[in-house]
Order: C-alpha cells, then sequence, then structure tokens
C-alpha cells in the first residue's frame, strides 16, 4: 500500500501482536506506523534524520525507563515528534514524570485499544499541524490592533489608520487595491487628498514592523495601481500577544 503523504508514526513496543493491531488501526487512520522492538535500533531510527510525525511508546516490565531512554535521543518538548506513552497501570507512579518529561499525550492503562490510540494519535498530529501552520503566516488581530509576525517573532501595535489599511488589504490577498479606496481613513474627499500621506503611514508601518519583529511585511507597491500583499495575512480576533510586547494603542 502507497503511504505517500502519510504521516510515520513510529512504535515502540515489545508486543508483536500488539503492535501488529495498532499497525492496522494506523492504516485505516490514514497513517504510516513502523515497529520497533529492539530498543538499539529504536534509539537509531530516533536519533538519526527521520520524518515521523509521531512517536508512540508502551513500556513493558523489562524496560521501565523506555520514557527517559526515549527523552536522551529527541526532545520531548519540541513541537515535532508528537510523543504518545502507553503507560500500564502497574506505572501509574511514572504518569508525572512523562508529563515533567515532556509526552504530549500519556495514557494509562494496559487495555488503551488500539483503534483508540489510533484516533488520537491522528488527531494529535492534525491539531499540532494547524497550530505550525498558524503560527508560520501573518496575522492581523482586529481586536487588539496588533500585526502577529511568523513563527511568534514578536507583534506589533497599530493604529486605527494601520488596521484598517492592513484589514482592506487581508480581505483581498494578492490583489492590489488602489490607493482611493484609503482616502476615507485620512478624513477627506478624492480631490482634497494628497497620496503622499498615505506613503508616509505606509513606509513606516513598515518600519515599525521590521524594527520590532526583524521581519519584512510582505507589502508590495503597485506602482499605478496601489498596495497588495504578496502573502495572506490571516484575520483573527483577540490573540494573546507573546509575553514582553505592549497591547497600548495608538490614534
Amino acid at each position: 500500500m502507497a503511504t505517500v503523504n502519510r504521516p510515520k508514526v513510529l512504535l515502540g513496543t515489545s508486543n508483536t501482536q500488539r503492535a501488529l493491531e495498532i499497525h492496522r488501526a494506523f492504516e485505516l487512520q490514514g497513517l504510516d506506523g513502523q515497529h520497533c522492538s529492539d530498543k538499539d535500533a529504536f534509539g537509531d531510527l530516533l536519533s538519526g534524520p527521520n520524518e515521523f510525525k509521531a512517536v508512540v511508546v508502551e513500556p513493558d516490565e523489562d524496560n521501565p525507563d523506555c520514557l527517559q531512554f526515549v527523552s536522551e535521543c529527541i526532545d520531548l518538548k519540541a513541537p515535532w515528534p508528537v510523543t504518545i506513552a502507553i503507560l500500564p497501570e502497574a506505572q501509574r507512579q511514572k504518569m508525572p514524570e512523562a508529563v515533567a518529561l515532556g509526552v504530549d499525550l500519556p495514557l494509562l492503562g494496559d487495555d488503551v485499544e488500539a483503534q483508540e490510540l489510533a484516533i488520537a494519535t491522528a488527531q494529535i498530529i492534525e491539531r499540532r499541524a494547524e497550530e505550525a501552520a498558524a503560527d508560520s503566516q501573518w496575522r492581523l488581530d482586529i481586536v487588539t490592533w496588533e500585526v502577529i509576525a511568523p513563527d511568534a517573532k514578536g507583534s506589533v501595535p497599530l493604529t486605527f489608520k494601520e488596521r484598517e489599511f492592513l484589514l482592506k488589504l487581508a480581505e483581498q490577498p494578492g490583489q492590489p487595491v488602489p490607493k482611493e479606496e484609503f482616502v476615507s481613513l485620512f478624513g477627506t474627499t478624492p480631490e482634497l487628498f494628497d497620496p503622499r500621506r498615505l506613503e508616509i503611514m505606509v513606509r513606516r508601518l513598515r518600519n515599525k514592523i521590521r524594527e520590532h519583529t526583524s521581519c519584512d511585511l510582505p507589502l508590495h507597491t503597485a506602482y499605478g495601481l496601489g498596495y497588495a500583499l504578496a502573502a495572506p495575512v490571516a484575520v483573527v480576533e483577540a490573540i494573546t500577544p507573546p509575553p514582553g510586547v505592549s497591547k497600548n494603542r495608538t490614534n
């Protein structure tokens, strides 16, 4: 069966029959499962270059320190791979340790069904991917009046004019918006409008964003037409700014 574009999941368990059941459940959820029961081989797979989106570990009595071993191979607190631990009832006391190490989903119980595990794995991979996609793009918070740079590199407070300017552009990504559509922001009429006021605002906005985030807003000047966003800017509401970033607005 082709596994192109199927998220890869590494399963570590010494129970071969259990691994087969989980593997089948993974396939039904569109996951590409790979089983490894040898500790050293498992460590080599984790430590070397890999494309695993999730790692599922089921410690047994013969390998009670399995989670600690995994934490020495990969950073369990990193976004990828997602880490899931199935802890037998006999290892209930290891639940706090699993959480402290950074395991994303510690499941307690020997009776966790393969289908339940596969569904949970697929859901957490999808959620993590959505979070990563959201973090990797520009966002405009129309409630807190801020523009947030990709990958949490900072947020920038906006004036009313700047917010409305970006909002209009974000509604038409990739399409030039004529300068005339911004005249009302300056409280004047097209006949009396001085386009240099808009140009100055745009220049200050670009400089402000670059100064606060070290990133360049994907804002292009479409000469003779107006302004356009070269990349989408997601319009959101009430995004909490990163620590230390002021939410004060300016007029």
